[in-house]
């Protein structure tokens, strides 16, 4: 075996090598198909704790052709094979995996406790454990206001970051996307990407790539190279909205989405495996959320945010082998860059000012998250205050399929009726009658009027009072 390999707790009989992604049982090979090993090193390196079944899918699908479907059922499917194989060694006493409903699955072993109490004591007094990790291998990271801390398979430190200022503190089910796992060099090894946000807003936003062990391999600030449209530097205010990776067996692209808080602009930012970040996308508003997709087998991004030059939320398509773009062509102006770049995107869709958002004198509702699921694309597009918002419904090439409101929005719709400011009832909304009409742009149509229907609700049986 390599130097990357290492003893697995449960009495030592178990070695997995990292560099050639192999399992050995007292030195016998332990037949594994490649995807089946990635399943069981996911649980490896997050080990002793579960690993959501979604979890799974990011770390050991990660790579793979996006065009080919995985979902829940590949976990599960793998998962079988893998306790078929460690049921074949020691009878399946030493080494196995534990699964729960909800939580997902991880390793267990054999005297795991007394294994892991006995590994930090000899290795708080500079001795390495026997039987278990001598080459310690990442296996979890954990963010603080102030420090990047990076544990073993037992919780215990391996390396620790402490940054040069606090951070804001990542927000469960909102931001996740801050702190990611990702092999950037298709070596392997996967490091962490921290995407921080400090407390002093004059410290911008930052993203930190490490290796595994620990080497802070690069950095990049939020603070693209874009000019206003008389050739002025834009206010140093950009931020990072959000954060995605595409990755191939040569390594990893990242794919940062940024907004300028102190004005309208907002682009992409494409960033190689070595630090360097170009402009990919430079729109005329605001970039809130990106999606990675296949189009007619090319690798492409979906991109959703706001359009200043014509003050209406969009979505639109960029092919990641395509040349740096902007936003679609026309509307005010004042909204472009003098060193934009000049490609195109492949279509752009401008959404509605609907009904609400004109009742409650917002200029736009925001365009502000997307979802992808097997055959769509969902775009969730403000609709009225916080909380209500219009679910517009895409294939994955783009093509309108249907929209429906979500959230609070009857019950926002009901309030202003009884302010006064409505003047018809819920069910009687004429906006449903037709049609929600959109605008399309391709370099080959130009600008052309579209819709999307509404899908059948609830809502459309409810007799009018």
């Amino acid at each position: 075996m390599s130097g990357n390999s290492a003893s697995l707790p449960g009495t030592g009989r178990f070695q997995i090598d990292l560099k050639h992604n192999c399992l050995y049982y007292e030195g016998g090979l332990i037949d594994l198909d490649p995807q089946d090993f990635k399943v069981f090193r996911a649980l490896y390196e997050s080990s002793p704790a579960f690993l959501r079944v979604q979890e799974i899918l990011d770390i050991a699908w990660a790579g793979n052709n996006p065009r080919t479907f995985v979902g829940p059922n590949s976990v599960h499917q793998s998962i079988p094979k893998i306790r078929k194989a460690l049921s074949d060694c020691g009878n399946g006493k030493i080494l196995w995996i534990v699964g729960k409903r909800n939580r997902g699955y991880r390793l267990a072993w054999q005297g795991k406790d007394i294994e892991r109490e006995h590994y930090i004591s000899l290795k708080s007094h500079g001795e390495p454990g026997t039987g278990v990790l001598q080459d310690r291998i990442l296996s979890r990271v954990e963010l603080t206001d102030t420090q990047l801390i990076a544990l073993d398979i037992f919780k215990s430190l391996l390396w620790t970051y402490q940054f040069p200022a606090p951070l804001h503190v990542i927000e469960p089910g909102r931001d996740e996307w801050r702190l990611q796992r990702i092999d950037m060099h298709g070596n392997g090894d996967r490091g962490v990407l921290i995407t921080a946000r400090f407390i002093d807003r004059r410290i911008p936003d930052s993203m930190f790539y490490f290796s595994s062990t620990g080497n802070l391999e690069w950095t990049v600030d939020a603070e693209p190279n874009l000019l206003d449209h008389d050739g002025q530097s834009l206010p140093r205010a950009w931020a990072f909205k959000h954060v995605i990776v595409s990755s191939t067996p040569a390594g990893s692209t990242v794919w940062a989405a940024l907004i300028n808080n102190a004005g309208w602009s907002g682009c992409v930012l494409r960033i190689n495996a070595r630090g360097r970040a170009t402009v990919q996308f430079a729109n005329a508003g605001f970039v809130e959320w990106l999606c990675h997709t296949a189009i007619d087998g090319d690798d492409c991004l979906i991109v959703c945010g706001e359009n200043n030059a014509y003050d209406l939320p969009f979505v639109a398509v960029l092919g990641i082998d395509d040349p740096p773009c902007g936003s679609a062509p026309g509307g005010r102006s004042r909204y472009r860059y003098a060193n934009g770049p000049d490609g195109n995107t492949r279509k752009y869709i401008l959404f509605p000012k609907t009904e609400l958002i004109r009742i409650l004198d917002r200029p736009y509702g925001h365009a502000n998250r997307m979802e992808q699921s097997v055959d769509n694309i969902l775009v969730a597009v403000e609709a009225a205050e916080l909380g209500a918002h219009f679910r517009y419904h895409f294939s994955l090439g783009l093509e309108p399929k249907y929209v429906f409101p979500s959230g609070n929005y009857e019950f926002q719709h009901r309030e202003l009726e009884q302010a006064g400011k409505v003047n018809h009832l819920w069910p009687n909304c004429p906006e449903f009658a037709e049609p929600l009409p959109l605008k399309l742009w391709t370099p080959q149509t130009g600008w052309t009027d579209g819709t999307i229907r509404w899908r059948d609700n609830p809502w459309k049986d409810d007799p009018a009072d």
